[in-house]
């Protein structure tokens, strides 16, 4: 948006839901959040989710195929 554009800083907050992302073994993930579609304010920041640990089965894991 150009500087006209922008809403005054007096506004409703018209809000857009982010969805959370799970965590894996192999990657990290984030909780739901939720921002401002106007101003782009974040009103619910999302958070970092830990990687899960690998589930070992006969020494692969049965979720990434990683080696133990």
């Amino acid at each position: 948006k150009t500087p006209a554009d922008k809403p005054s800083p007096e506004h409703e907050h018209t809000i857009v839901a982010v969805d959370p992302i799970p965590a894996t073994c192999a990657k990290s993930g984030l909780t739901a959040g939720e921002y401002c579609s106007e101003c782009g304010e974040i009103i619910v920041a999302q958070k970092i989710i830990p990687t899960n640990p690998h589930n070992f089965e006969d020494r692969v894991c049965k979720d990434c195929a990683a080696i133990d």
